[in-house]
């Protein structure tokens, strides 16, 4: 094995704070949410003012079931 750089304090500090495998399955999941482009722009458009499912589906030229569907996942 090779021998780290670091001193021992500051691989004892990476230990403790690095991310375990649960914390990083659970991040990896909940920002997978933000993985699909119509959710983005869904974001985006929310981001600028408040908005009905009905105002969205005019904007991105999508039906409003798509827009509900995609805003459950939200």
């Amino acid at each position: 094995m090779k021998k780290l750089e670091l001193s021992e304090r500051q691989a004892e500090t990476i230990y403790t704070y690095s991310m375990d495998n649960k914390t990083a399955n659970s991040l990896s999941s909940f920002f997978s949410v933000f993985a699909d482009e119509t959710r983005l722009k869904i974001i985006s458009l929310l981001s600028i003012y408040p908005m009905c499912v009905g105002d969205i589906s005019h904007f991105l030229r999508i039906n409003q079931t798509t827009i509900s569907h995609q805003l459950k996942f939200l």
